[in-house]
């Protein structure tokens, strides 16, 4: 049995673990704490707006970068003809 197949797909599964929670963390520490001193309910509006804009477009890049190494793996695996 070849065991680099494994320790390959065990490494793109932690990369991308860590990932999110780096990912997570950064938006519970840089994004969630976002405010502004207003009590206009247009105001904490746009700033929700805003939280959850960036919040998606992080996942989104997240979600870019993890097909893109799968992609990598897959198409490297399919040359390699193992």
């Amino acid at each position: 049995m070849n065991y680099r197949h494994i320790f390959n797909i065990l490494g793109i599964i932690t990369l991308v673990w860590a990932t999110m929670l780096l990912g997570l963390v950064f938006i519970w520490k840089f994004i969630v704490p976002i405010s502004y001193p207003s009590e206009s309910y247009t105001m904490q509006f746009l700033i929700g707006i805003f939280k959850v804009g960036a919040s998606g477009t992080l996942a989104l890049i997240w979600l870019y970068l993890w097909n893109k190494l799968v992609q990598i793996y897959f198409w490297k695996t399919l040359k390699a003809g193992t």
